[in-house]
């Protein structure tokens, strides 16, 4: 099988069905729980939030973070609708064993976000003259 995990988040990325990447990721990539997380939230969150998470932390840190997304996603969340994709998500993380400490994991996640901002709003501040 020609594809890659890297070539997964691409594929994830340019809408290929999450659902899809995931039976092939089960056979081919068994033991990377990471990558089969990252797939099972991209199923619930939709493309955009998927597509979002993936640009966002690829400029700042080269890499996709599973976290990100899940966070992304907990901010995303509001009414009933809101409220059932968290309960979802919940249930998602006890299914993997290293997303247990998921308070701590939001927790990074923010912080990695902040820093995102503090980025962007600088690279804004230099392009429009403010400093």
């Amino acid at each position: 099988m020609w594809l890659t995990s890297s070539g997964v988040v691409y594929a994830l990325v340019n809408e290929a069905s999450p659902e899809l990447l995931l039976q092939h990721v089960r056979t081919i990539y068994p033991e990377d729980m990471n990558l089969q997380f990252t797939l099972e939230v991209a199923g619930m969150v939709g493309k955009d939030i998927v597509q979002t998470g993936f640009h966002l932390n690829t400029q700042q840190f080269g890499k996709v973070d599973p976290g990100l997304l899940t966070s992304i996603m907990a901010q995303s969340s509001k009414g009933k609708e809101g409220e059932k994709r968290l309960r979802r998500l919940m249930q998602l993380l006890k299914k993997y064993p290293q997303f247990k400490d998921y308070k701590k994991n939001l927790m990074a996640t923010r912080t990695r976000l902040d820093q995102l901002f503090t980025v962007f709003e600088q690279a804004y501040d230099e392009e429009s003259g403010n400093k």
